[in-house]
């Protein structure tokens, strides 16, 4: 059974969680400004219980606000025109996984947080969850067309079918992209495979060359599955109030 995120935000608030401390791991960043180093940071203290917080850590490059993930995985930040994305993953990746022609594909346990700027390149990437998603924003979408970079079909109607709806609010949608199947949360790099992603999806901003879109993808291991809504309401709520 999915357990909601929402449900997981409500607990949170009616139950606080005792402070608990996670350790503050730097992501090295690449991409149109070039190369920078991790950043290094003291331990970071968030309402959770620690519990569930001795599995996880909290990974920062210098772009990005963060990401709440398991403990002893490896991360790096690729920033550009259109925004960032942050991936931390349980097997080590580089920037240079990235940065090439062919993409490596990540299929195992991994987190990936991307942000698309909609006053930039990025605005591609908004209109496209505005299409699956936000239809009462579809004024932005129409502005994109209307551009006539890319065609329409581009930009699909609707989610994806196989995707199982958690929640949906006017700004946010959260799915369970179940195994083996193209969803919301492979609208990253990662690809299709044996575990399930729990996914999340929200559009920023009131005017239109101000909006953006962050996509959140978490896939965890199955032994650690039962972590994940956790996970992705902690780093949902974390962003939303950053925003």
């Amino acid at each position: 059974m999915v357990r909601s995120t929402l449900a997981v935000l409500i607990a949170m608030f009616l139950f606080p969680a005792s402070a608990a401390t996670v350790p503050f791991v730097g992501c090295p960043s690449d991409g149109q400004v070039g190369p920078d180093p991790a950043p290094r940071g003291k331990p970071v203290a968030i309402a959770l219980d620690p519990k569930i917080a001795v599995h996880l850590a909290f990974y920062q490059s210098k772009y990005d606000e963060g990401v709440l993930a398991p403990r002893g995985w490896h991360c790096v930040n690729l920033e550009g025109s259109s925004g960032w994305f942050t991936i931390v993953a349980r097997e080590p990746v580089k920037a240079e996984d990235f940065i090439r022609r062919r993409e490596k594909p990540i299929t195992g346990p991994a987190i990936q947080i991307s942000m698309n700027d909609g006053g930039t390149s990025g605005r591609f990437e908004v209109a496209r969850l505005v299409a699956r998603y936000f239809p009462q924003r579809r004024a932005f979408l129409q502005n994109v067309l209307a551009e006539g970079i890319e065609p329409a079909s581009d930009f699909p109607n609707g989610g994806f079918k196989t995707d199982r709806i958690v929640q949906r609010q006017d700004d946010l949608i959260e799915v369970l992209t179940p195994p083996y199947k193209k969803g919301l949360g492979t609208m990253s790099r990662l690809v299709p495979s044996d575990l399930p992603i729990h996914a999340a999806a929200v559009v920023t901003g009131s005017v239109d060359d101000d909006w953006g879109g962050i996509i959140f993808s978490v896939r965890l291991a199955s032994e650690q599955d039962a972590l994940a809504p956790t996970v992705l309401a902690w780093n949902l709520r974390h962003y939303r109030g950053a925003k």
